[in-house]
């Protein structure tokens, strides 16, 4: 076993892969055992940790009872579309309640007055 940093949490994890398995297999303290796929392994370094975190998730829903998540190139899929839902939320929340900026106007000191 390999120690590496968990690609989701990036905190410090085991390498777990089998011989001939086409992807990593990870055993981590905080995201315990799960599976990536070959082609979503490549994909994972590219999200943020929540994105990241949103895809475990997103495949400890479809496992079956007793078996391991793998997060494949659909979780991240589905991760990446939240992540714009959400910000696109936010970002119409701050448009939407966004207080109008006022602008005051300062004159210029007189020479007398800034003499003071």
């Amino acid at each position: 076993m390999i120690t590496i940093d968990c690609p989701v949490c990036l905190s410090t994890a085991k390498n777990i892969t089998p011989p001939g398995y086409r992807g990593i297999v990870v055993s981590c303290l905080r995201c315990n055992v799960y599976r990536v796929t070959a082609n979503a392994a490549a994909k994972l370094p590219t999200l943020k940790v929540e994105g990241r975190l949103a895809a475990l998730e997103r495949a400890k829903t479809q496992i079956l009872s007793g078996s391991v998540p793998t997060i494949s190139s659909g979780c991240l899929q589905r991760a990446t579309s939240y992540r714009r839902e959400r910000d696109d939320y936010q970002n119409e929340r701050m448009v939407r309640y966004a207080k109008p900026r006022t602008f005051v106007h300062r004159p210029e000191l007189t020479e007398a007055q800034s003499r003071d």
